[in-house]
């Protein structure tokens, strides 16, 4: 059988890929996270500021975030009541967010294959 040149170094440059990926994506995403947060924060309802300060970015684990709000009546503000139209915070940041995240993550990736060794 003959070898093929360059065959081991291509190998390993494959190898490699998936845990620098990873990486770059957890990072990427973790970024993209705190943009949210800022963006729901700069939007959410400031009377005394517990809405505002209870908006949380937490690490669920590798590509993995979850983004919370720990003021009870947070909802009423995102989605409304019987009374009181909806003003909301945490959609719009998210949403905004969505099309900067795919962006990002394809620049990363790409980036990241760039410059693997």
């Amino acid at each position: 059988m003959e070898a093929i040149t360059g065959a081991n170094r291509l190998r390993a440059f494959f190898e490699q890929i998936p845990a620098a990926v990873e990486n770059t994506l957890d990072d990427t995403l973790q970024i993209i996270g705190r943009r949210i947060v800022k963006d729901a924060k700069a939007g959410s309802w400031v009377d005394t500021g517990h809405q505002r300060s209870s908006i949380r970015l937490r690490r669920k684990g590798k590509g993995r975030i979850e983004i919370n709000v720990g003021a009870p009546y947070a909802i009423y503000q995102e989605y409304g009541t019987k009374w009181r139209a909806a003003d909301p915070f945490l959609s719009p940041a998210v949403n905004a967010n969505t099309v900067r995240l795919n962006d990002e993550l394809s620049r990363a990736v790409q980036a990241t294959i760039e410059a693997t060794p």
